[in-house]
C-alpha cells in the first residue's frame, strides 16, 4: 500500500473566521471519485475555505494527478485494496436473531486509516481540527453546501454527530473517534435485539419498529448499522450516560430522503458510472437533470 502522502502544512487555525475542517473522501471507486462530474462538484458546491481534505480509496492515487481539483487542499492518501467481496466478511455470519453487515469491515477499516490521517497532520500542524465531514468517492454534490459548523447548528443546536444511513457523516473534532474508529469496532461483532433498539433510536424516524423483529428473525439489520457505533468505546468515553436522550447523535436516514440537518432531496447524489453512448453521468437517485452533462 503506498504511504500516506503529506502535500502540505495546513491552514491557519480559524483564518478569517472559517473553522478548520478535515474531510475524509473513504470508499472505492476511484475511476468515479476522479472524474469531472464528481470532482467539479466537490470544487463548486462542497468546498468552504478552511476545509482540507483525507482520501483513503482502494486503488493507488497520487496528490498530483491531473484529473483531481483542489489538489493544495489534499493533505493525505492512503491505499487499502481490501475489497468487500472478501469471504472473511460473508453477510451471513451472524446466528440467529442477531445481524450487522460485517461485509462492510473493509469499508469501517477505510474510515480508521483515515482518522489517523487527520491525526498526524494535527501533529505536524500543532492544531486541531474543529469539525469532522466524511463523504464518499462517488458523492455528486449538485447543490451548494452550507459550511459544517452551519450545518450541525441546522439540525439542532446540541448535536454533535449526524449520520446520513452509511453515506455521509459529520461531527466536532471532539467525536471524530466516535465517527471514524467507531465502526471497526462494531462491523465486525453481530447484536441482539436488545442492541440494536438502543442503536434504532437514534434515527429521526420510527418506521424500523414494525418490522423489528422480523428483521432480526433473518438476521437482517432493522436498522442503518452504523447507527451501532453508539456501542462502540469511543462513543461511552464520549457521552456517558446523555446518549439514550439522544442528545448527541442524530441518524437523518439516506441522502435521497434525508430527516434532518441541512440536506434535502437531491442535494446530493451518487454517481453510478457514465451511459455508454452519450457519457452523461448515470446516477442512483435520478436527481441530476436530462440536459446536465459531464463537463
Amino acid at each position: 500500500s503506498l504511504e500516506p502522502n503529506i502535500c502540505k502544512k495546513g491552514t491557519k487555525k480559524k483564518n478569517h473566521a472559517a473553522f478548520r475542517v478535515a474531510v475524509c473522501i473513504v470508499g472505492t471507486r476511484l475511476e468515479l471519485f476522479l472524474s469531472r462530474t464528481v470532482q467539479r462538484g466537490i470544487r463548486d458546491h462542497l468546498h468552504h475555505p478552511g476545509y482540507e481534505y483525507f482520501i483513503s480509496i482502494d486503488k493507488e492515487l497520487r496528490p498530483d494527478h491531473p484529473s483531481l481539483e483542489l489538489k493544495s487542499s489534499i493533505r493525505a492518501i492512503w491505499i487499502d485494496n481490501d475489497s468487500l467481496d472478501n469471504p472473511r466478511y460473508a453477510r451471513d455470519t451472524c446466528t440467529h436473531k442477531t445481524a450487522n453487515h460485517r461485509f462492510l469491515v473493509p469499508m469501517a477499516r477505510r474510515l480508521a486509516k483515515s482518522y489517523y490521517l487527520v491525526q498526524n497532520a494535527e501533529k505536524q500542524d500543532k492544531s486541531k481540527y474543529d469539525y469532522i465531514l466524511r463523504i464518499r468517492p462517488d458523492h455528486l454534490f449538485l447543490r451548494k453546501l452550507p459550511r459544517v459548523e452551519n450545518w450541525l447548528h441546522m439540525a439542532g443546536h446540541s448535536l454533535r454527530i449526524i449520520l446520513y444511513d452509511d453515506q455521509l457523516a459529520l461531527s466536532t473534532r471532539e467525536y471524530a473517534e466516535t465517527l471514524l474508529l467507531g465502526p471497526q469496532s462494531v462491523y465486525t461483532n453481530c447484536y441482539n435485539a436488545d442492541r440494536w433498539s438502543k442503536a434504532c433510536a437514534i434515527t429521526k424516524t420510527s418506521s424500523y419498529k414494525s418490522h423489528f423483529s422480523h428483521d432480526l428473525d433473518i438476521n437482517r439489520p432493522p436498522c442503518c448499522p452504523m447507527n451501532l457505533i453508539i456501542h462502540s468505546p469511543y462513543f461511552r468515553q464520549n457521552l456517558s450516560s446523555a446518549l439514550h436522550d439522544n442528545i448527541f447523535i442524530r441518524q437523518c436516514n439516506s441522502i435521497r430522503r434525508p430527516t434532518c440537518g441541512a440536506l434535502h432531496p437531491c442535494d446530493i447524489d451518487l454517481l453510478r458510472g457514465f451511459h455508454r453512448h452519450n457519457r452523461q453521468p448515470r446516477t442512483e437517485y435520478i436527481c441530476l437533470d436530462n440536459n446536465s452533462k459531464d463537463n
